[in-house]
Parts: structure tokens; C-alpha cells; sequence
């Protein structure tokens, strides 16, 4: 026999483990979002290098034949997964 206290219990105990358990699935979602969306910039920098070494052009003369500037080409390794480089420079 169940004291009414102890049925409590176990159900806390279920909501508990079943709010830890949605936690940890959260947690390694981000984790493994982040980890795609880094390898993801990499290799955007990559491609972009390689490219502007197949055009044997400066990354001035590469940049604006595809519509931006130097500077705002050199910042797309270093943007933050929330932040869209702007590609006019505005």
C-alpha cells in the first residue's frame, strides 16, 4: 500500500526526470548545431579562398567582382552563427 505522500513523490520524480531528460536533448542539440554550423563556415572560408586562388586576383579585385569590398569579404570567417554578413558593406 501507497501512502498518498509517496505516489507525490514518484510522480515528481517522473515530471523531474522527464524535465532533465528534455534538457539534455536540448543541450546536444545546440551543442551539435553549433559544431555544423562552425564546420559549416569553415568550409564557406575554404571555398572562398580556394576560389580566389583559382582567379589569380587579389581578394580587393575577387571581392568586387562578386558585389562587395575587401574588408567585408575578410569578415566572413569571423561572423557569429546568429549574424548575416551584409555582402553590400552597408
Amino acid at each position: 500500500m501507497l501512502f498518498w505522500w509517496e505516489g507525490r513523490t514518484r510522480r515528481c520524480m517522473r515530471v523531474t526526470v522527464t524535465l532533465l531528460t528534455t534538457i539534455m536533448f536540448a543541450s546536444a542539440i545546440d551543442r551539435a548545431r553549433k559544431e555544423t554550423q562552425s564546420a559549416d563556415r569553415a568550409e564557406v572560408v575554404a571555398r572562398v579562398q580556394a576560389a580566389v586562388e583559382r582567379a589569380g586576383v587579389t581578394k580587393a579585385e575577387f571581392a568586387a567582382s562578386i558585389g562587395t569590398s575587401a574588408s567585408r569579404l575578410s569578415t566572413y570567417p569571423r561572423t557569429r552563427p546568429h549574424q548575416q554578413p551584409n555582402p553590400t558593406g552597408d
